[in-house]
């Protein structure tokens, strides 16, 4: 390589830089604040004295914590919805990427365009909720899944991603008696993980954090999601506190068991996206980029 064509830094590269680095440091504070709270002593906490570590550091928060049987089963249900809305959520906009990326497909610019429609508009909240009410969706898992089974903007990504394939792939197989189901599920998407695991992402990321859809939908306690759970924990930690520990709570760490409520949500999105991040970046490069 020619040493005139190397890339010198410049002064903006290093404003650049320096504001870069300044946004994330603000972005990281206030998780190493909390993640110190959860660890510190309740009256360090309320004296003010915590900032980004621990003070007084003790495990009785966590331990309170755990021993909360409504989190737990908050953490099952939302681990339940995950997994299997995430692998709906797959299935179902490959099911519809695939044949609207063929071009011979009939009405097929009539058909993209209405689903492209829905991107800008929709029927609003209160039809929706009649919707999934009259199908007797209310207080299931479905009525999680469903409503939002296949995102337009995902489902632009696979179908982009799609289009960028080989059609000969699909074509070897026709004339060894595949039916397209079969091509689709065998040919298709074992070519297509980094699109798959972006979306996987997406959807996952999208289950792991319901609130909404769940404060709408869900009336059971047993179902209620972790971020749902999280909020009435915030607001009633003393009530949530009482209904754990029995006997005298002048001793539980109520604001320290909040901040180990919040490290106990988000720690598991913060860990799994690093291992995930190059097949994100990838997936969303390609299929944007393809076409």
């Amino acid at each position: 390589m020619n040493r005139g064509t190397l890339h010198r830094p410049t002064a903006f590269d290093a404003v650049n830089a320096t504001i870069l680095m300044l946004v994330g440091f603000i972005c990281v504070v206030p998780v190493v604040h909390v993640f110190a709270q959860s660890f510190s002593s309740e009256g360090a906490i309320l004296s003010g004295r915590v900032r980004l570590w621990p003070v007084e550091a003790q495990l009785l928060a966590y331990e309170r914590g755990f021993s909360n049987a409504a989190m737990i089963r908050a953490l099952l249900f939302t681990v339940y919805l995950t997994v299997m809305g995430t692998v709906i959520n797959v299935i179902v906009t490959a099911l519809g990427a695939y044949p609207l990326s063929k071009r011979d497909l009939v009405g097929r610019r009539v058909i993209w365009l209405l689903i492209l429609f829905t991107m800008f508009f929709s029927g609003g909240l209160i039809p929706l909720y009649m919707v999934v009410r009259s199908l007797g969706l209310l207080d299931t898992v479905w009525a999680l899944i469903l409503p939002g089974a296949i995102g337009t903007f995902n489902l632009i990504l696979m179908k982009t991603y799609f289009s960028g394939l080989p059609e000969s792939l699909a074509e070897s197989a026709r004339l060894d008696g595949c039916s397209e189901i079969r091509i689709l599920f065998q040919i298709i998407m074992p070519v297509s993980m980094p699109i798959i695991a972006t979306l996987m992402l997406f959807y996952g990321v999208g289950h792991w954090g319901e609130y909404f859809q769940a404060l709408i939908y869900i009336q059971n306690p047993d179902k209620y999601t972790l971020q749902l759970r999280l909020q009435q924990f915030l607001e009633n930690g003393p009530t949530e506190v009482s209904s754990v520990v029995a006997g005298d709570l002048s001793d539980t760490p109520v604001e320290a068991m909040k901040a180990a409520a919040i490290v106990f949500v988000t720690a598991p999105v913060l860990v799994v996206f690093p291992f995930l991040q190059r097949y994100f970046v990838k997936g969303a490069l390609i299929g944007s980029l393809k076409e």
